[in-house]
């Protein structure tokens, strides 16, 4: 196993331990950053992790990686789209509703 992926997973385990609340308000990426973390893990777990968050660390909260890590009982067999896309997803789960961009909510259904 390469070494930058063991340690970016040693460090979303330890995560998983925190105290949310004993965190500071901060990015992962202002995280990784203060903790000395290798610019090398850092973009391996921005690379690896960006998909699962939808965002890169510096737009990805730390107590809420911390949440997600103490929840997430799924391993790490979940969703893989192979030739596919979430917008696929998307798509075919919106068949038949009434979708409209750009318009003020004032009811749902």
């Amino acid at each position: 196993e390469i070494p930058e992926k063991q340690a970016m997973e040693q460090i979303f385990e330890a995560l998983g331990s925190a105290e949310p609340t004993a965190m500071p308000e901060q990015s992962l990426l202002q995280y990784f950053a203060g903790a000395g973390i290798d610019s090398r893990v850092i973009d391996l777990a921005d690379a690896i992790y960006a998909n699962d968050y939808g965002a890169v660390s510096s737009d990805v909260g730390l107590r809420e990686t911390i949440q997600e890590q103490r929840r997430w009982k799924y391993g790490e067999k979940y969703l893989v789209l192979s030739g596919a896309c979430l917008q696929d997803v998307m798509d075919e789960l919106s068949i038949g509703l009434d979708v409209r961009c750009g318009w003020t909510v004032t009811r749902i259904e």
